[in-house]
């Protein structure tokens, strides 16, 4: 019966479509791996090198703007509803209500930190991230987890020393893990098994598949992989970086207009003109 199921056109063209798309996984989990821990990275510590001050400083500039209008709107209450004003405890709540956002402005200071840091490290030579990939999609498909459902506990912990010296872009050790996968019959093949299981098998996949390409489609999709477009051409960096210092410019003035207005409330509330 066994042979005869195996034998079966419809069977045979199921085993055919899962495998392939059990390839289709590999290759989609790979881009995946490789936009987030090359491309992406790379994408922001330059952005980061070339606008990041900029942006830091466009980030400030509204932050104590806005830190001066919250200013300006507990220091009426406090006269509306005390008379007494303490400008040394308005500015600690202010400190504490805004505490994400200059967590926010710390991190983007830290982030320009190491752009700055980056550019003095090798860069990864595009044919080496080549051979990665191509060696990586292939020990996917013998190790990953994911796609392989009867993984011993070698396979899994060699899974998760081929994701680490993928991160790392170390092709010896890669080289390393096939060769045990060689050594110790590590195949890609599925196991032939009964209709139904593998119509299960089929939908898991299809499954991995979608998840993966939304995965790699938000990326791609994201501003910041977008930013690529704008870090290739001086012309468009320009633009960038006048549109942000217009910015800057605007939120001064603003911030100028709004400190004087606190100053004239100040006086109003004290009897001066």
């Amino acid at each position: 019966m066994a042979i005869n199921m195996y034998l079966d056109p419809k069977y045979a063209e199921l085993i055919i479509e899962v495998n392939k798309l059990k390839i289709e996984v590999a290759e989609k989990i790979t881009e995946r791996d490789w936009l987030s821990t090359f491309i992406f990275p790379e994408i922001k510590h330059n952005y980061n090198l070339k606008l990041g001050a900029n942006e830091a400083e466009l980030y400030l500039a509204k932050l104590n703007l806005d830190k001066l209008k919250r200013k300006i709107i507990l220091y009426k209450e406090t006269v509306k509803y005390d008379g007494n004003v303490d400008e040394e405890k308005l500015d600690k709540i202010i400190e504490k209500e805004f505490k994400n956002e200059i967590h926010e402005y710390t991190m983007m200071q830290e982030d320009i930190e190491y752009a700055i840091e980056y550019t003095h490290k090798d860069k990864i030579d595009s044919t080496l991230i080549d051979k990665l990939n191509y060696l990586y999609k292939n020990l996917i498909l013998k190790l990953s987890p994911l796609i392989n459902f009867k993984n011993t506990r070698l396979e899994n912990e060699l899974y998760d020393i081929l994701e680490e010296a993928y991160k790392k872009c170390d092709y010896n050790k890669m080289l390393g893990i096939k060769a045990l996968c060689d050594t110790n019959h590590i195949n890609s093949e599925l196991e032939l098994d009964d209709i139904e299981n593998m119509e299960r098998i089929k939908k898991v996949y299809l499954d991995l598949l979608e998840e993966n390409r939304c995965i790699v489609l938000n990326i791609r999709s994201s501003e910041m992989y977008s930013n690529r477009t704008i870090l290739n051409s001086e012309v468009l960096l320009r633009r960038k970086k006048d549109d942000i210092n217009k910015k800057i410019t605007e939120i001064t003035e603003e911030y100028t207009k709004t400190l004087k207005e606190f100053e004239k409330l100040k006086k109003k509330k004290w009897g001066l003109q």
